[in-house]
Order: C-alpha cells, then sequence, then structure tokens
C-alpha cells in the first residue's frame, strides 16, 4: 500500500512538472525567438536595401552599355563599304546632310582619304546613274560637284540615235544645243559622253522638249532617276 502510495506521488510529481515546463519555458523559447527576429529585421531590411540598389546600379550600367553598343553597331553600318557590281567595283557611302540650306551644287560624302580615295572619282546616285564627281578630298570625306552646279557643261548622247547635246548644270539641269535636224522625244534616255568619264553613264530621260523657232537649236528638260532631297548615299566609281 505503502509503495503504490509513493508512485502516485512520484507520478503527480512527474506531472506538474511537465505543466510546469509548458506553461514557463516553451513560451520563453518562443519569446526570445520572435525577440531575435524582431532585432534582426533591421539588418534584414538594410541587407535587401543595400541589394536593391545594387542591382538597380547594374541594371543601368548594362542599359547603357547596351545602348552603346548598339550605337556602336549603326556606326558600323553606315561606315563606307566596297560593293562589286558587275565589272565595277564601287564604294557605297553616306552623304552628309545640307540641311536646311539644301545647297545641292555641291555636297560632302562620308568618305575620304582613309578609304581608299585619290580624288577626282565618279559618283554615282546608283550604280551607272551619274551624279557627280570628288573635286575635294580631305582625311575622312570629300565634296562633291554635281550636275545640278551652275557652270558645269558636259557633252551627252540622246536616244537610241544618240544625238549630241549639252548638258547644262543648274537647280534644273538642262540640255542645250540640240541640233533641230535631229528628232528626239520625251522618254529618250540621256547618256554622258565626256572623255572625261566612263561612257555611257546615265544622267536621266528627256522630260519636255523647247524648240523655239527664234532659236537655232532645240532644248530639253531632264527628267531624273532619283529626288535630290531624298538621296542620301552615293556609289563612287573605283578605278581599277
Amino acid at each position: 500500500m505503502l509503495f503504490r502510495n509513493r508512485a502516485i506521488i512520484i507520478l503527480v510529481t512527474l506531472l506538474l512538472l511537465f505543466l510546469v515546463g509548458q506553461i514557463f519555458f516553451f513560451p520563453t523559447l518562443q519569446l526570445r525567438g520572435r525577440v531575435g527576429h524582431a532585432l534582426q529585421a533591421p539588418g534584414v531590411w538594410v541587407r535587401s536595401f543595400v541589394l536593391r540598389a545594387t542591382l538597380v546600379r547594374n541594371i543601368a550600367a548594362l542599359s547603357h552599355e547596351n545602348q552603346g553598343l548598339h550605337a556602336q553597331i549603326v556606326q558600323l553600318k553606315n561606315q563606307p563599304e566596297i560593293i562589286e557590281g558587275g565589272n565595277d567595283a564601287y564604294l557605297h557611302a553616306q552623304l552628309f546632310s545640307q540641311y536646311p540650306f539644301n545647297n545641292t551644287s555641291e555636297v560632302s560624302v562620308a568618305a575620304g582619304e582613309e578609304h581608299g580615295l585619290v580624288g577626282g572619282e565618279n559618283i554615282l546616285a546608283e550604280p551607272g546613274i551619274f551624279f557627280g564627281k570628288i573635286i575635294d578630298l580631305k582625311k575622312k570625306s570629300s565634296s562633291i560637284q554635281t550636275i545640278f552646279s551652275r557652270g558645269l557643261e558636259l557633252p551627252v548622247k540622246i536616244g537610241d540615235e544618240r544625238v549630241d547635246g549639252l548638258l547644262v548644270g543648274s537647280n534644273q539641269p538642262r540640255i542645250t544645243l540640240i541640233s533641230k535636224s535631229k528628232a528626239i522625244q520625251s522618254g529618250d534616255r540621256i547618256l554622258l559622253a565626256s572623255p572625261d568619264f566612263p561612257f555611257g553613264l546615265t544622267i536621266g530621260f528627256v522630260d519636255s522638249i523647247e524648240d523655239k523657232h527664234s532659236e537655232l537649236f532645240q532644248e530639253a528638260s531632264i527628267s531624273l532617276p532619283y529626288k535630290i532631297n531624298d538621296l542620301n548615299e552615293v556609289y563612287i566609281l573605283l578605278d581599277e
């Protein structure tokens, strides 16, 4: 009987100790955990803020680098390049803007000595279509005298019959000194026939014909196969 009572007392004591531990010990651990988390929160926020700021800077740096690389690619695409066409070789190059003055008699091209030019090269609006000639050469650019230059005069041939005429440069180039005994018509091709240039380059086409009784010769206006204000690039005919 005594042994049984002692066993009961021991069990009750252990149960009481367990309950006291549940009440006092475990809540303390939870409290300590919450306090620790609360104390760690500012550090975590600071680290996340620094990480975010670093990430933003890295993204901005990558964006600037990407823009720089894209700009370099665009610049490289606009550099002069040699193009083979039939029996001829051309240096394809960009024209500098003349805006807002739009001086069409002399324009500048982004190609010069460092691109292998020597001066005097013929300039084409498109392969086979004459536009002008280099008259001033610099290291990275050149000046072009165009068919719109006042004072420019070049012999030409008109149509299948190769009728002689004289190209006179101006804001609106014309063909003059056309014999009245020769028949030409609108749409006839006008070919450059000067010994100073490759024979057969196209100037344009006969637009309208002016035949005054008081004049000894006919004249013709020219329909050009391009619009000067829309011309952004040219082909420089290279000597072999």
